[in-house]
């Protein structure tokens, strides 16, 4: 395999990774030179709700930080059950999975999802998992 095509296969790997390159004319070789980098793509996962980004909500905005528990676990009916409190302010709490709020429980691993979550007086994350739902938000 000459240089060139070596080189052609790099850059196309490159550009999976979310850069776009552009080759040189036909007949030149593969320099650093003659091979211009444009901007990076954007990546549509840059978004994404993660853990992390939850801990980070939590701690930037705790004093204004609300809770809306939307279902809550409950070992008689084995299953999860409706609640319809509203929003309420946060409060402190040092457990185990709560991440420091109160009426918050979080599962960790796969089987905890996070959304967007904007209405119209407030915006935050949603979270949904197999002991609950709830909603983070504070006001806009």
């Amino acid at each position: 395999m000459d240089k060139r095509r070596a080189s052609k296969r790099i850059f196309w790997h490159i550009e999976l990774g979310r850069i776009k390159t552009t080759f040189p004319a036909k007949g030149e070789t593969l320099t650093d030179r003659n091979c211009r980098r444009e901007q990076p793509i954007k990546n549509t996962m840059e978004n994404k709700i993660t853990r992390a980004t939850v801990k980070s909500f939590i701690k930037k905005n705790f004093d204004g930080l609300y809770i809306n528990v939307k279902s809550d676990f409950d070992g008689m009916t084995d299953g999860l059950e409706t609640r319809h409190g509203g929003f309420k302010k946060a409060e402190s709490d040092d457990g185990e999975h709560c991440l420091g709020v109160k009426d918050a429980y979080f599962v960790g691993g796969k089987g905890e999802y996070f959304y967007e979550y904007e209405d119209d007086t407030m915006k935050g994350i949603r979270v949904s998992n197999c002991c609950g739902r709830f909603i983070l938000a504070i006001k806009k």
